[in-house]
């Protein structure tokens, strides 16, 4: 196995343990306390909106700043050290449409989650199955041959 394979398997792996922990989280938390996390998430989830419009803006207003001053240091406005860095604002637009587009999915998970017991023990035995796969990658990714 070659170490990139070893590394895919090892990213894989801690993705998918990260995804367990949200399916089996909801049968830890316990029905009572994920009701009132659902009173609570839709009080809270009304101000997302305004949040991620504020945190967008001052991201934007910082690199508009410093592809200024950049350009204003280096005297020429197409240099190749002033690139605006896209990278950045194209990974920061899928963030935030991300939470945009969960803020009003995730109080309807909750009430679901805290309503029905059978999908908690579903999200639970799909998260132990995902941990149990995330283990063994990474474990499988311990056995890569080093150089």
């Amino acid at each position: 196995m070659t170490q990139d394979w070893t590394d895919v398997l090892n990213r894989t792996g801690l993705v998918l343990g990260f995804f367990s922990f949200w399916l089996a989280a909801p049968e830890f938390i316990g029905e009572a306390r994920l009701r009132s996390w659902e009173l609570s998430l839709a009080k809270g989830l009304l101000k997302v909106p305004t949040v991620l419009n504020v945190i967008w803006l001052l991201i934007i207003q910082a690199i508009v700043g410093v592809y200024i001053w950049k350009v204003w240091h280096t005297g020429s406005l197409f240099s190749r050290s002033n690139k605006p860095p896209f990278v950045l604002v194209v990974i920061l637009d899928i963030v935030l449409f991300t939470l945009s587009f969960s803020e009003k999915r995730i109080p309807r998970l909750v009430a679901v989650m805290a309503n029905d017991s059978k999908i908690r023990q579903r999200s639970f035995f799909i998260g132990a199955v995902l941990f149990t796969l995330s283990f063994l990658m990474q474990l499988l990714a311990t056995f890569a041959p080093t150089k």
